[in-house]
């Protein structure tokens, strides 16, 4: 700032000023003061702690997706919900940004300064995500990643257990009598949907079940601009309907299981007795969910946001993270559902 004050030939405050849109100043003062800032490229802190520490006194939490509904996704909701309530605690405040199609969109608020750090949750492909996180990490910020398991070197992650909550669910299915499961999850590759994939195949096979072409049914989109509850309930029953049709279902998101549930009852099906349902849900939302108290394989994203803004916080604090990776449990709750 010292350097802008010294190029527009005028005092340190009056730039803080004019940057900040406060106290008096003459239009030839803020043209002088702009122009200055644009020739030093000089990028704008956006607190007075900022001004002081050359931080910026915010934490973003960067979205990557190419839609512009991903805030629907109770996911972002909690972990951003985690993430707030940490740097609040520390004097930070919270940036939020949502790429649409330009990577460019996702990485500004670590180029313009706006944000110390980040918190990052990416779609795509295995590959691309590895990319824009090595993209993001380039810049020189520290950075967080959601859900992946083998973060570039120098990033750190917070893993949901999600491959086994799906585990528990099958598990107490099983141990209830079912063998002919289902998995209904969401069709964008988030890396935390590829997990519950993963771990459903896996513990099928683990209790020696085979599966059928339509072990796992993916829920995306609509044509006719649908829900994801209206689609999920389609496609449960069409499941119910088919050819060795599953005794019970696990759903991959609250969304998804209301879909379920409202499929088996306009079916005419009792849930539990004739059609199992477990969801992996966050703790924030399966106690009540519906009118079915709903099983559940409960993963606080909450809580995996508050450890994310924490790792952040001390890597911002000390110079090193104390972990680099930190994982967050998944519980099972057993209700009337299953």
């Amino acid at each position: 700032m010292r350097e802008v004050a010294r190029a527009a030939g005028v005092s340190v405050p009056t730039v803080s000023n004019v940057l900040n849109r406060s106290g008096r100043f003459g239009e030839e003062t803020r043209r002088r003061v702009e122009r200055a800032v644009a020739e030093l490229g000089y990028v704008r802190r956006w607190t007075a702690r900022g001004l002081r520490s050359d931080r910026a006194g915010q934490l973003a939490y960067l979205i990557a997706d190419t839609t512009s509904r991903f805030f629907e996704r109770s996911y972002h909701q909690e972990v951003l919900a985690g993430l707030a309530e940490v740097a609040r605690g520390s004097g930070y405040a919270v940036v939020l940004q949502g790429s649409m199609r330009r990577e460019s969109e996702l990485r500004s608020p670590l180029l313009d300064g706006r944000a110390d750090g980040a918190v990052v949750s990416i779609s795509g492909t295995p590959a691309r995500r590895l990319l824009q996180v090595e993209m993001l990490a380039a810049i020189g910020r520290p950075i967080v990643t959601l859900d992946e398991p083998a973060p570039p070197e120098g990033v750190a992650t917070v893993v949901g257990a999600d491959a086994a909550a799906v585990g528990q669910a099958v598990d107490h299915l099983v141990s209830v009598g079912h063998e002919r499961i289902a998995l209904l999850i969401g069709k964008k590759r988030w890396p935390d949907v590829e997990a519950k994939e993963r771990g459903f195949r896996a513990a099928l096979q683990a209790h020696g079940i085979e599966g059928g072409a339509r072990l796992v049914e993916r829920i995306g989109n609509g044509s006719r601009g649908e829900t994801i509850p209206e689609i999920a309930a389609r496609a449960t029953t069409s499941l119910l309907r088919g050819p060795s049709a599953p005794s019970a279902l696990v759903g991959g998101s609250d969304q998804i299981c209301t879909g379920i549930l409202r499929a088996v009852r306009s079916l005419g099906l009792e849930i539990r007795r004739e059609v199992g349902v477990v969801g992996i849900l966050d703790e924030h939302v399966a106690s009540s969910l519906l009118e079915t108290p709903l099983t559940a394989v409960q993963i606080s994203r909450f809580e995996m946001g508050r450890r994310a803004g924490e790792l952040l916080l001390a890597r911002l604090e000390t110079g090193s993270f104390p972990s680099s990776a930190t994982y967050v449990p998944a519980r099972l709750v057993v209700r009337e559902s299953a």
